[in-house]
């Protein structure tokens, strides 16, 4: 996943919209074949009965198409617009009836064709850099669909609905939905008592409803086409009717509905926790993918309601996630549809939130479990860093246990803070204005926080204690400031606030105000006081210095200062003469500048008035400036090529993959300022690929096309720029070159990147390359007659025949091998799943954790099999890693990334080794005793009849990768965090220059450059929610006798002055809340 907080552009007259290449029939069905080979599903699709629903009266012009699988097992939505992701959803059971579609895949798809119409008029920009999240953000792998049990609207569901002419009422898709859930989690034991009422539309009288208990037991998983009892259905009947009543829902024969905001007080009631209703425009598409992917990795189903435009509501549950975004979803219609789909179409432009109708439909109930939360801890060192937590080197225990390496945790939910509309201050007054944005009343603790240029509170200025209304009322306060204590310098007042049964940290209030805060400057025992702007616009000017030409572009920036805690997220208008040109969004991190770029060409000659706005009405400018535009001007390109492996008699590529330089020269008299484009099309479709180009009179620039190719289809490609600097920006006329080209099988082998190479198919014998890691011949008909293998001892040998000269290598037959054997050191590339009878890997493990802190000495690994054995070649001993819950009899660590917040890297005990899954991993050293050393000793990781398996290995996280690589990995062109190995194990050091990875090992990527070198801290995640006893007692590991001490609040603000033997006790006495205690931080 690209790590990018993406820019969105909006080019209104201005002509710089994408290419948009509409997908036909038969090349939707080459993607779905793609999709399906790509990720092993089984599927053989109805290629000749695709499903659409048209924008125009062609299927080749479709927002989407539909291919079912000939068995009736699963299907695949393809994109009809080459703009968006190929793939919009799939599943490997069920079908898809456009005749009898769930409501809400029909809201789903009615969505991704808004999109598309909406895409024509978006345009993502140049990614710039940008800032650094500072909340949790998840590392994300598959996690299987949690529900099970498939239920509907109609019989035996509404079995004991109220009737309206002897039609049996149909249950709501929102009553659904929450039975489901509720069924999923079997609780509670018992009904509420329901009260009855009368129906708004069709006035049904329905009775009280006394309190039965819930026949869990006889609720079946499955009730469409399969026999079930009358107490199998009478007990589902009758939870849908309660949960249904007790919702108001407003009964009809074929259609009932709901008001979905009351679901969070039904579950409440019925002793489960629930989130309030959480609107979409809350939060942005990246924010709440994090939170639907953390609730499913808990086990909690999450629901999600949509409106369609115009029409009534519908709600679905999330259950489960794949890669690449992919969310499980159950409509509720008896497993009709379910499978995994994309949340929305426009990735590139998913900061949009508030500002765009689209997603507002949507809107989200979290947190939805039976169980209290229970409490977790962490610890700090005592500058505030967050490291890893070391063994207690006085320590007596003879055992190793998890206690040694200790746990580290904080929030990774939404700040429980209020919304500031208004600062100000008179004198020594300061007023704030204040609203709840939450959909219900909630008591918070409120007031104004003094801090310093380090943004640490140094003083609790004042605060007060309120239930603020939900979010239709705002409360004004007005606070006397006093700082008679405080010494000479700058501070700043912050309005802050936390809930008053919350996690006791004070939070920046969310800054909805012209001002950000106020800063007071003391002098001499005076205080003068400023009100700081939220934001303020510095400079406009232009990047370059090219003549302004009519028809040419020229690129222009805005300086722009956030002075808030949180990141600037504002739109900005650029006019021409009063007519909208482009809007630009930007995100700029708290408390920084940053310039947002504008690209624009005059389209007229003569004089223009160009003006920054914040608003669409023109009214609130920034700035204005006035230019004269020249005269428009002709251009000669001229392009040049090399294709590699291609034969231009055949006009045939050897392999599928093109790869082509262009070479473009500037023959005119005129600087070329624009784009140049690449037509890739063939029968069935279509694609452009567009660069931005700069060259001067005489002077050439480069360029590098890739492309994946089929075989049998014939491609045409043509280079395209533009004439003159007015020529119509998406009707490129003026060729540079035009030439035909298909593929060829040859033999394939695979260098260390992954990168594929192919020579020409020969039955001579084959010498495999010395830099080659993959040989792969099963797609030939034409084989070698011998295979002389390299050296590397990890090549990979996909064959279709047994080959003698191979018996000592990695040789698998028809996907099928006997025994393979990765060596430490070596490199090695997996470009296909196969399947083997045994795999090892072996690692002598050199450095290991001493018993002293911050010497955790980690390391990584990553290796393409499901990890079933680890052995100490040295005595043959079975040897395991500390999972979750397991503190004691186990021989050394390893963890898994589970997310960011920052720049802290949270590690979590790992339940299990996956392939593809990079981790981090420590072994003790002598410090409790040889018997327990593993350092120099020998680890065998090793599993039997296993899949050894081919893609990434990659947990990515909204800001950071971390990325595995069976082979040795040089690191150019990427900003680089790898673990501190020679020195302690305890940090990811950002590397600037180029740096090189050795295989089967992992670091962490970013597209954001840090701005001050910062390292990546290792920090460790352990979550008590499963095992509390267990893990707290674990984690504690307070010394026997603490004496007098003092406990202090997560802002460092001294709390209270405590005399205890241990820390749990000690918790005992403190409200809810984060202490800092003796340098070490804890959840009570």
């Amino acid at each position: 996943m690209s790590k990018k907080i993406s820019l969105l552009v909006f080019n209104l007259l201005m002509g710089l919209s994408i290419f948009a290449s509409p997908i036909d029939q038969n090349g939707a069905v080459l993607k779905a074949k793609s999709f399906l080979n790509q990720h092993n599903l089984n599927l053989t699709i109805h290629s000749n009965k695709v499903l659409t629903t048209n924008r125009a009266a062609s299927t080749d012009n479709a927002p989407y198409y539909i291919f079912n699988s000939t068995d009736g097992n699963g299907f695949v939505i393809i994109s009809g617009d080459d703009r968006t992701d190929e793939v919009l959803g799939y599943s490997d059971s069920g079908q898809i009836d456009l005749d009898n579609m769930p409501d809400g895949l029909a809201f789903m798809l009615s969505r991704y064709q808004e999109e598309m119409t909406m895409m024509d008029q978006l345009e993502p920009a140049d990614v710039q850099q940008t800032a650094i999240r500072r909340v949790m953000s998840q590392a994300r792998v598959p996690v299987a669909p949690l529900i099970k049990n498939f239920w509907g609207h109609m019989a035996p569901f509404n079995k004991f609905n109220p009737k309206v002419n002897d039609t049996t009422c149909v249950v709501s898709c929102g009553a659904v939905a929450v039975s489901e859930l509720m069924g999923y989690h079997k609780y509670p034991e018992n009904s509420l008592p329901v009260n009855g009422y009368t129906t708004p539309t069709r006035q049904l009288v329905l009775e009280d409803l006394p309190s039965i208990p819930f026949d869990w037991d006889n609720m079946r998983n499955m009730y469409k086409k399969v026999s079930y009892t009358s107490v199998e259905g009478n007990a589902v009947g009758w939870l849908m009717r309660y949960i249904g009543q007790s919702l108001n829902t407003d009964y009809n024969a074929t259609s009932s509905s709901i008001d979905v905001t009351k679901i969070p007080l039904l579950l409440r009631n019925y002793g489960y926790h629930a989130s309030d209703y959480w609107l979409f425009n809350w939060k942005t598409m990246n924010e709440w993918e994090d939170l639907l992917y953390q609730q499913v990795t808990k086990g909690w189903p999450v629901l999600i309601s949509g409106y369609s435009t115009g029409k009534s509501g519908h709600m679905f549950l999330c259950d489960g996630y794949d890669e690449d975004d992919y969310f499980h979803i159950d409509w509720g219609w008896e497993g009709s549809s379910k499978g995994y789909f994309k949340l929305t179409l426009l990735s590139p432009y998913k900061n949009v939130s508030d500002n765009y109708n689209y997603m507002n439909e949507l809107a989200f109930i979290f947190n939805i479990h039976p169980e209290p939360d229970e409490a977790t801890e962490t610890e700090n060192d005592e500058n505030g860093d967050t490291d890893d937590n070391d063994i207690d080197e006085n320590d007596e225990n003879d055992e190793i246990d998890e206690t040694d390496v200790m746990a580290a945790n904080d929030s990774i939910f939404l700040s429980s803070c209020l919304s500031l509309t208004s600062l100000t201050f008179s004198g020594i007054e300061v007023t704030t204005k204040l609203r709840n944005e939450s959909s219900s009343e909630k008591m918070y603790e409120y007031g104004l926080g003094l801090y310093d240029s380090s943004y640490k509170m140094v003083k609790l200025l004042i605060s007060d204690v309120l239930q603020f209304p939900s979010n239709t009322k705002t409360v004004t306060s007005t606070w006397p400031v006093g700082f008679g204590d405080m010494e000479d310098g700058t501070y700043r007042i912050y309005p802050i606030s936390r809930l008053a049964e919350g996690d006791g940290i004070w939070h920046f209030d969310a800054c909805k105000s012209t001002n950000a805060y106020i800063q007071v400057d003391i002098a001499d025992g005076t205080a003068k006081l400023t009100a700081i702007p939220a934001v303020v616009y510095n400079s406009f000017e232009f990047v370059d210095t090219m003549s302004l030409i009519t028809g040419a572009v020229r690129r222009m920036k805005v300086n722009v200062t956030n002075n808030m805690m949180e990141k600037y997220n504002q739109f900005l208008y650029l006019f021409d003469n009063n007519q909208i040109r482009q809007i630009r969004l930007e995100q700029i991190k708290k408390n920084s500048s940053d310039d947002i770029e504008f690209l624009y060409f005059p389209k007229t000659v003569g004089p223009h008035t160009l003006t920054i706005c914040t608003d669409t009405a023109h009214t609130k400018v920034l700035f204005t400036k006035e230019i004269e535009a020249l005269e428009s001007v002709k251009y000669k390109l001229k392009f040049t090529y090399t294709i590699e492996n291609y034969d231009s008699e055949s006009e045939k590529v050897t392999g599928n993959m093109l790869r082509m330089k262009v070479t473009v020269t500037n023959n005119g008299t005129e600087d070329y300022n624009d784009y140049i484009r690449i037509l890739r099309k063939n029968i069935y479709w279509d694609q452009t690929t567009k660069y931005f180009a700069h060259i001067p009179v005489g002077k050439s620039q480069e360029f590098y096309f890739e492309s994946l190719m089929d075989y049998g289809v014939t491609y045409n490609l043509v280079g395209y720029y533009k004439a003159s600097s007015t020529s119509n920006n998406n009707t490129f006329t003026t060729t540079g070159f035009s030439i035909n080209i298909g593929a060829k099988r040859g033999i394939g082998y695979y260098t260390a990147d992954g990168t594929a190479h192919f020579q020409e198919t020969s039955k001579d014998a084959f010498t495999m390359p010395e830099d080659a890691v993959a040989l792969d011949l099963t797609s030939l008909s034409t084989v070698p007659s011998n295979i002389v293998p390299n050296s590397n001892p990890n090549t990979l040998y996909y064959v279709t025949k047994s080959y003698a000269s191979l018996a000592n290598c990695n040789q698998i037959v028809n996907l099928a091998a006997n025994k393979i054997v990765f060596t430490e050191g070596y490199s090695c590339f997996v470009p296909r799943d196969f399947t083997a009878e045994e795999v090892s890997y072996t690692r002598t493990f050199n450095k290991g954790f001493m018993g002293v802190r911050n010497q955790n000495n980690w390391t990584t690994i990553v290796l393409p099999f499901d990890v079933q054995t680890i052995t100490n070649t040295t005595n043959d001993q079975v040897v395991d890693w500390f999972k979750p819950g397991h503190t004691t009899d186990k021989n050394f660590w390893l963890r898994r990334f589970y997310g960011e917040e920052g720049y802290c890297a949270y590690f979590t005990n790992a339940e299990t080794f996956k392939a593809g899954m990079p981790y981090i991993i420590t072994v003790p050293g002598d410090y409790k005793g040889e018997e327990y050393s593993l350092v120099g000793k020998p680890l065998t990781f090793s599993a039997v009849n296993a899949t050894v398996k081919s893609g990434k290995t990659v947990a990515d996280a909204q800001n950071f990768d971390f990325e595995g690589s069976y082979a040795e990995t040089t690191t150019k062109g990427k900003y680089v965090y790898q673990l501190d190995e020679e020195m302690n194990g305890n940090n990811f050091l950002y590397i600037s220059t180029s740096t090189t990875v050795k295989p089967f090992r992992a670091y962490f990527t970013s597209e954001t450059e840090p701005l001050d070198g910062t390292a990546l801290y290792v920090a460790s995640y352990i979550d008590v929610f499963e095992d509390t006893d267990a893990i707290s007692d674990a984690t504690l590991n307070a010394p026997t006798d603490l004496g007098t001490f003092s406990v202090y609040s997560i802002s460092g603000s001294k709390v209270k002055t405590l005399n205890s033997t241990s820390v749990s006790k000690a918790l005992q006495s403190l409200p809810r809340g984060i202490y800092i205690i003796n340098g070490k931080k804890y959840v009570r």
